[in-house]
């Protein structure tokens, strides 16, 4: 596994056995904590509004929708990674309307080989989700901080009649001298004139 420091929940949804049988040897592999098994798709839906995921794989024989709708509306409410195994005859159907979504496709009967390097596909996936979640995490913090102190500013615009450049080195002067943050001293002014 190439991020051996990390650990990944897996929802299995699949009602075919030797599937089933076959996936269960390979996440046996301690990188996968949790793994839970469904044998349908409600049970998978229940399964899901309890609970996230890192990697959801859905067996689907069916063309009947039912998984694609899952698969796509997991992927759109969820950071979860989806695998959606379907059998060969509607592959091509299948994969051109889940791939946009960003969800991967394999093509039934598969190899071990195979469904093993789908997996290494969906931690990969699962690690550049993850990342982008603390980036925007960290770009959600910044925006916050930006608006918690140019709140202060506007209360000592208002409050102390400062103009902007002199609102600004205020704030800057004062985190300075008492060595705490700016964003701190923006509270601190909040709490003071609110």
């Amino acid at each position: 596994m190439p991020y051996d420091e990390r650990t990944y929940s897996v929802l299995l949804i699949s009602n075919a056995q030797r599937f089933t049988d076959s996936l269960r040897d390979i996440l046996k592999d301690p990188a996968y904590e949790t793994v839970k098994i469904v044998s349908s798709i409600s049970e998978g839906k229940r399964e899901l509004a309890e609970k996230s995921y890192d990697l959801v794989i859905i067996n689907s024989q069916h063309a009947d929708g039912a998984a694609t709708r899952l698969a796509i509306d997991t992927i759109t409410h969820s950071q979860s990674v989806i695998l959606l195994a379907v059998r060969q005859d509607i592959y091509e159907e299948i994969f051109c309307t889940v791939s946009p979504h960003g969800i991967f496709t394999l093509s039934l009967p598969t190899s071990r080989q195979t469904a093993e390097r789908a997996l290494r596909w969906l931690t990969t996936s699962r690690e550049l989700r993850r990342k982008s979640e603390e980036k925007n995490e960290s770009l959600q913090d910044k925006m916050q901080e930006i608006r918690t102190i140019n709140r202060a500013k506007l209360l000592l615009i208002t409050k102390l009649n400062y103009d902007e450049s002199s609102a600004h080195r205020y704030i800057e002067k004062q985190a300075m001298d008492q060595c705490v943050t700016r964003l701190q001293i923006a509270k601190d002014i909040i709490e003071k004139y609110k």
